[in-house]
């Protein structure tokens, strides 16, 4: 019975561990494939002053 136990908790913790890597690499793909905000235009330099 212990081993059938043993087994079981394994099993258990093969299934959560894949489980959470799986759900970090979608996190981690989110985050990667986020939208970067576009850059801010530069001050011209030189720039005609009245």
């Amino acid at each position: 019975m212990d081993f059938v136990l043993d087994l079981l908790k394994e099993v258990v913790k093969a299934f959560f561990t894949t489980l959470a890597a799986g759900i970090a690499k979608r996190i981690a793909s989110r985050k990667k494939n986020k939208r970067k905000t576009t850059p801010r235009r530069r001050k011209q330099k030189g720039g005609s002053s009245k």
